[in-house]
């Protein structure tokens, strides 16, 4: 499922405001990443290089009569085990465009970039409750599942320009929050808290609510998630991210049972604590973990695999 159809879900209620007008004009930019989006230049420069490490990754889902449990991450084409840890160096520095760079995972590399259109997978991650039950509605596909929940690459932001920091503020701010509510919706909770406060910038979300849709899909579920994502303000470099996700109810007539979690950090920090309390409530069968999800299967459109660095 494009992760660009994610989006049209969570923004499918949007009222019209100046901000809603804002948060829509995103999306569709995400769409140009060609294009020079906005002022300022990337605060990275080439050949520097850094460590991430996957924390925790895990989800156990349930469809009709097909389940799944696994503890493993996904990165590109590959399922990686909790633990692994892996380069990101900067290949490139288009301006204010993109950041680009190579991932090296054992012996194999991966290429892709950072842009502008960052903001709008982080849009689309907020509404998962009711977003990744549609890309079920389709059917069971094993191979993904057993894969593990792919890992969300937000490596590198413009923090040369506003736009970033006007993004969090926005969604930190409850005025705003309600214009992304769809009349299909019914959210007991929905909040966010953007701390500008040190040099590391930490923003963080929670939802809990219920979806109940006709089309495309015939989906009725409850849900409830918690976001974190940290990035240094002056160089824009992701520190770490987190983010849990429980969800149940029934897809195309079919029950429907999801949880995941996942976290990962740059080599050297500890991501806090999450700043809202866990929802409660769902799910009384599952049991919380403390770390970030990760779903999208087609996060990056244009992606260059290298098979081994020896052949290079």
């Amino acid at each position: 499922m494009n992760y660009f159809v994610h989006y049209s879900y969570a923004l499918g209620g949007l009222k019209t405001t100046k901000k809603a007008i804002l948060f829509t004009t995103i999306i569709i930019i995400c769409t140009l990443l060609s294009m020079p989006l906005v002022n300022g230049d990337y605060q990275v420069s080439i050949g520097e290089t850094f460590t991430y490490t996957v924390n925790n990754s895990y989800w156990n889902m349930q469809l009709g009569s097909n389940s799944c449990t696994v503890s493993s991450c996904q990165l590109f084409s590959e399922s990686v085990s909790v633990g692994t840890s892996f380069d990101v160096e900067v290949t490139n520095v288009s301006q204010s465009i993109e950041v680009c760079w190579n991932l090296t995972l054992g012996t194999n590399i991966y290429s892709s970039h950072n842009s502008f259109g960052d903001l709008g997978h982080i849009l689309g991650m907020l509404f998962y409750t009711r977003s990744f039950a549609f890309s079920f509605a389709s059917g069971w596909i094993q191979e993904l599942v057993d894969s593990g929940p792919q890992a969300h690459l937000l490596f590198f932001f413009n923090t040369a320009d506003t736009v970033i920091f006007d993004f969090f503020r926005d969604l930190a701010d409850p005025l705003e929050v309600t214009d992304f509510i769809n009349p299909n919706d019914d959210y007991k909770q929905i909040e966010g808290h953007f701390d500008e406060s040190g040099s590391v910038a930490v923003f963080d979300w929670v939802t809990k609510g219920s979806h109940d849709y006709t089309t495309p899909s015939n989906i009725q579920v409850e849900g409830s998630e918690r976001f974190k994502i940290a990035f240094d303000k002056t160089t824009g470099v992701m520190q770490g991210y987190r983010l849990e996700f429980t969800s149940e109810g029934t897809v195309e007539g079919q029950d429907f049972k999801m949880q995941m979690n996942q976290e990962l950090t740059l080599e050297g920090y500890t991501l806090p604590a999450f700043y809202f309390d866990a929802p409660n409530g769902l799910l009384p069968g599952f049991t919380w973990f403390i770390s970030t999800l990760a779903i999208s299967t087609l996060i990056f459109t244009s992606v260059i695999i290298r098979k081994r660095r020896s052949s290079i």
